[in-house]
């Protein structure tokens, strides 16, 4: 991907500040669809590959289980939380209701050990290059980014303007996502646009 030519010149407020904040807050949400995008493919191909090596009832198995993976506890508790406590979770609730950050914990070394690699294999086009480690750092860097925009972290759009190389950041999450959509299934890579890259042009006008 080409990237814009970005922030060669000093930024001074004036009446393109208010613009600038426009786009920095439409550059974020432009995020949206692909979080989407990810996290369904994430969660379709983890759910088919750990049944696929572990068994069809890995799932339902771990929830009735008392010694169970510790992240099936934690996302257990998570959803009785955030529903009501006396609920009675199978595995279909367990899988839709589960946080972007539960599917992120099953390539965590420990984890991906005890599922006996099985969650790799949700990456029908992985290139060599890209192991589980690799994977791991990628997810966690999304996950990160996701809960600041979705949890409307007001200082991002103040530590943007005052710092302009944090669009390098943001670069590479967005790289980062891409990749990964990819490698679970190239065919998806059309549900997103490039709204970032052309939002991302416009800003880097302003301070052109």
């Amino acid at each position: 991907m080409n990237k814009p030519k970005i922030f060669t010149n000093n930024f001074t407020f004036n009446n393109n500040s208010f613009k600038l904040q426009r786009l920095i807050i439409q550059l974020y949400a432009s995020f949206y669809p692909k979080f989407f995008v990810l996290e369904s493919l994430l969660r379709l191909k983890l759910v088919e590959s750990i049944k696929k090596i572990m068994g069809n009832n890995w799932f339902q198995t771990q929830i009735q289980e008392s010694e169970r993976l510790d992240i099936i506890s934690e996302e257990l508790n998570i959803i009785k939380n955030r529903k009501r406590k006396n609920l009675k979770i199978d595995e279909n609730i367990l899988i839709n209701e589960a946080n972007f950050g539960f599917w992120v914990e099953f390539f965590n070394k420990k984890v991906y050990k005890d599922l006996k690699g099985s969650p790799i294999k949700s990456f029908s086009n992985l290139p060599k290059t890209l192991k589980r480690k690799e994977i791991y750092s990628k997810l966690c860097a999304i996950k990160e980014l996701r809960n600041n925009i979705y949890h409307h972290k007001d200082f991002f759009i103040n530590d943007l303007i005052k710092d302009k190389q944090n669009i390098t950041y943001l670069l590479q999450v967005n790289n980062d996502i891409e990749c990964l959509i990819n490698a679970l299934d190239p065919s998806a890579l059309i549900l997103i646009d490039k709204k970032f890259e052309s939002t991302l042009k416009s800003i880097s006008e302003i301070y052109s």
